[in-house]
C-alpha cells in the first residue's frame, strides 16, 4: 500500500526538481485535477475548436469554389472563428484559474485528499473574474512587448537592407537576419520568462496582478533565477510541441493512406468527405487531447515560481526551521536576515 506524502510547496529547486516534483505532483493528484479540467473545461475548448476550424474549413472551401457572391458564406465562416477565438480564450483563463486555485486548495489543507472537484470547481467560480481579468492583462502585455520586438526587428532589417544595397555586400543581410532573429527569439522568450509568473503569484498570494509583475519582474532578474527560469520554460515548451505533435500526427496518417494508396485526392481537397472530416471531427478532438498536456506546463511554472520567490525573499528559512532540534542546527547565529 503506498503512502500519501503532501508535496511542500516553498522549497528551493533546479530544473530537473521542479519538473519531478511537477510529475509527481499531477500522478498523484490525477484524479481531481483532470476530473475537474474534463467536467468544467474542456466542453468548451471543444466547443471553440469546433467554431473555429468548421469557419476555417467552411472559408477554404467558399474561397477555393470562388468568393464572388459568397461573401455572407465568409462573414458566417469569420464569425464561427470569432465567436471560436472569444470562447477558447475565456476557457483558456478559466483553465489556469483551475489549475492555480486547486494548488493553491492543495496547499493549504491539512490532507489534500479531502479536496473534491466540486471544491476545485466552487474556488474556480469565485476567482473567475479576477482570474479572467489576470489573464487578460498578461495577454495584452505579452502581445505590447512582443509587438514592440517584432517592429524593431523589422526596423533593424531594412537598416540591413539598405546598407547590403549601399556598400554591394549581400552577406550583411544574411548576417544580421541570423543575429536579429536570435535577438528576437531571445528577447520574446524573455518576456514570456518573466510575466508568466505574475498569473500564479497573483492567484496564490491574492495579490493584484501590477504588484505581481513587479514581484515576478524582481524575482527573475537575477543570474541563477533567470538562467532556471528560462530552462523551465524551454523544456516545458519542448513537452508541449512533442505532445502537438503525438496529438496531431493521426491527421497526418490519414493524408499518407490516400497518398500511399493512391486514393481519390478530391476527398482531401474543400469539400471532400476527409477534408471535411478533418476539420469538423478530428482537429476538434485532437486539440481537446492536447489541451490536457497544457496541465504539465502549468504546473511546472507554478513551482518554478515558488521556487524563484524562495531563493530571493526566503532564502532557504524553512529549511533552516526544519533543522531546529537536530544535530544539524547550528545556532541562531546560523540563520541569516533577509531584509
Amino acid at each position: 500500500m503506498t503512502t500519501y506524502e503532501k508535496i511542500q510547496f516553498r522549497r528551493s529547486r533546479d530544473m530537473g526538481q521542479v519538473y519531478n516534483t511537477s510529475f509527481r505532483f499531477i500522478r498523484q493528484n490525477r484524479s481531481v485535477l483532470f476530473r475537474s479540467i474534463t467536467f468544467y473545461i474542456m466542453p468548451f475548448i471543444l466547443v471553440a475548436a469546433f467554431l473555429i476550424f468548421n469557419g476555417i474549413g467552411d472559408l477554404i472551401g467558399t474561397v477555393s469554389g470562388g468568393a464572388d457572391g459568397n461573401w455572407v458564406s465568409i462573414a458566417f465562416s469569420v464569425v464561427q472563428g470569432l465567436a471560436g477565438l472569444v470562447i477558447g480564450y475565456v476557457a483558456y483563463a478559466t483553465y489556469i484559474t483551475l489549475v492555480y486555485e486547486y494548488m493553491r486548495l492543495y496547499q493549504e489543507a491539512e490532507d489534500p485528499r479531502t479536496v473534491t472537484h466540486r471544491d476545485v470547481w466552487k474556488a474556480t467560480r469565485k476567482r473567475f473574474f479576477i482570474g479572467f481579468a489576470n489573464v487578460l492583462v498578461w495577454g495584452v502585455l505579452v502581445s505590447a512587448l512582443t509587438g514592440v520586438v517584432v517592429v524593431l526587428f523589422y526596423v533593424c532589417l531594412a537598416v540591413a537592407l539598405f546598407l547590403s544595397a549601399l556598400f554591394d555586400a549581400p552577406w550583411i543581410i544574411v548576417i544580421m537576419y541570423l543575429l536579429l532573429y536570435l535577438i528576437e527569439y531571445s528577447l520574446i522568450l524573455y518576456i514570456q520568462v518573466f510575466t508568466f509568473p505574475m498569473l500564479f503569484l497573483s492567484a496564490m498570494e491574492r495579490v493584484d496582478i501590477f504588484t505581481a509583475f513587479g514581484r515576478s519582474f524582481s524575482m527573475v532578474n537575477r543570474k541563477r533565477n533567470l538562467w532556471n527560469a528560462v530552462g523551465v520554460t524551454l523544456v516545458g515548451g519542448l513537452i508541449l510541441f512533442i505532445l502537438r505533435y503525438i496529438t496531431f500526427f493521426p491527421i497526418s496518417l490519414v493524408a499518407g493512406f490516400f497518398a500511399y494508396f493512391n486514393l481519390n485526392e478530391a476527398d482531401l481537397l474543400p469539400g471532400g468527405i476527409w477534408f471535411s472530416l478533418i476539420f469538423k471531427v478530428l482537429l476538434p478532438f485532437f486539440t481537446l487531447l492536447y489541451f490536457y498536456s497544457f496541465t504539465v506546463y502549468l504546473v511546472a511554472e507554478g513551482f518554478e515560481t515558488l521556487s524563484l520567490d524562495e531563493r530571493v525573499n526566503a532564502k532557504g528559512l524553512r529549511e533552516k526551521i526544519d533543522k531546529l532540534g537536530t544535530y544539524r542546527d547550528s545556532g541562531p547565529e546560523y540563520y541569516e536576515v533577509s531584509y
